[in-house]
């Protein structure tokens, strides 16, 4: 966090991403953006069956509507893909607070791409029991991506909304994904630390994902 493998972007230092949607599902009201509208449909004509002042107890229960399968292709920044690059998924595990989200530095999964740079997730690479889950002290919508292709290593992250956009498209059997890495060769980059030095567990106020409102449940 914070080296050239991945760099801050704000001014305060407290971030490395944002995520791309920034509707009502992101507690960004009134907005409506795609993700948020087709959740709200998914309960359109009827009470939500948990709805009540404060957070509902199916809170972000819509996260699971995920691709049976899902396939990542993995491409440097240009948009070429990455053949045989070895592609490493860190998952989020509990925290302390709402939504938290602690990674380290031990990888989940560990795969390798095929010929067109393509790996297969499976239902939900964000957690080993096949689910998302969303609430008081664990988040794990968002997981992080580490792809080496040679001597060259890049960082990105998938979550929980772009599964569910591929399964509402109706893609249920396989969605679709595709993931655009910075590479910088391993220790070349001035002011960069040694990649591979054991890390200190991250929260998440390093990492920021979309916080479903409390509002709306399933």
């Amino acid at each position: 966090m914070g080296t050239p493998y991945m760099p801050y972007v704000n001014s305060w230092r407290d971030a490395v991403r944002y995520t791309p949607y920034t509707g009502l599902m992101n507690g960004n009201g009134p907005t409506v953006d795609r993700h948020s509208a087709v959740a709200l449909n998914l309960i359109r004509g009827r009470r939500a069956t948990l709805g009540n002042y404060n957070a509902p107890g199916n809170l972000g229960a819509y996260l699971n509507d995920l691709p049976a399968q899902n396939e990542l292709t993995v491409r440097d920044a240009s948009g070429a893909a990455l053949p045989g690059a070895s592609v490493r998924i860190y998952r989020a595990g509990p925290g302390e607070g709402w939504y938290a989200k602690v990674y380290d530095n031990t990888a989940d999964m560990s795969l390798t791409a095929g010929a067109a740079g393509k790996v297969l997730l499976g239902r939900c690479p964000s957690s080993a029991t096949g689910g998302i889950t969303h609430t008081n002290n664990h988040s794990n919508g968002v997981a992080i991506v580490r792809v080496q292709s040679g001597d060259r290593v890049g960082y990105g992250f998938i979550e929980a909304t772009d599964f569910n956009l591929e399964h509402w498209r109706g893609r249920t059997a396989l969605g679709r994904h595709a993931l655009r890495v910075a590479l910088r060769k391993q220790g070349s980059a001035v002011g960069s630390v040694d990649e591979h030095a054991p890390a200190e567990r991250v929260s998440q106020p390093l990492v920021v994902k979309n916080e479903v409102s409390d509002l709306v449940g399933q």
